[in-house]
């Protein structure tokens, strides 16, 4: 869904869902960049950067508090790292016997 908010790549204007990652589904938002689009910050939108090659090689010109939006979204070509974390339920209980039939 576009956002209304636009970089000139190559003279065309291209809006920044097309060059920043969609937040993936449980991942943790980056903090609000105060700009909104249909009353949703943008940090709720787009992945957070979690290292440096995650970024795109161009400022947008669009800054929160003086960092451009480039060092705080990932990429759209990023390749995210899944964290795995297993939790059996129930819980499984083992009982110990020493009788033997």
């Amino acid at each position: 869904m576009a956002t209304g908010y636009t970089v000139k790549i190559n003279g065309v204007d291209v809006d920044l869902d097309t060059i920043f990652a969609p937040k993936l589904p449980g991942s943790s938002a980056a903090a609000n960049v105060n700009f909104k689009s249909n009353n949703t910050d943008l940090s709720a939108l787009f992945e957070p950067i979690t290292t440096a090659n995650q970024e795109i090689n161009f400022d947008v010109n669009y800054k929160k508090n003086g960092t451009d939006l480039r060092y705080i979204f990932a990429d759209i070509n990023f390749t995210p790292t899944p964290t795995l974390t297993y939790t059996p339920s129930p819980t499984p209980s083992v009982t110990v016997s020493n009788s033997y039939y």
